[in-house]
């Protein structure tokens, strides 16, 4: 199992993203896991964003006009 922090727009960490990894026969049910061994980092370790940072939003470019060939 991994589990990943996610950071918001404002810099506060409100979800996180996840993985499970099965290994071995299925079986039946219902499944058990167990966990073989664990790694713990705090959250802390975040970049916060300073206040006089600016968080930049939208596309890399500018969008463009999409122009579509009409054939009749």
């Amino acid at each position: 199992m991994l589990l990943l922090p996610l950071k918001s727009d404002l810099g506060d960490v409100g979800r996180i993203l996840g993985v499970l990894v099965s290994d071995g026969a299925i079986g039946a049910t219902p499944r058990r896991f167990t966990i073989s061994a664990n790694n713990l980092r705090p959250v802390s370790h975040v970049q916060v964003p300073k206040p006089s940072q600016t968080l930049e939003t939208g596309f890399a470019e500018d969008q463009q006009n999409l122009t579509v060939p009409v054939h009749i």
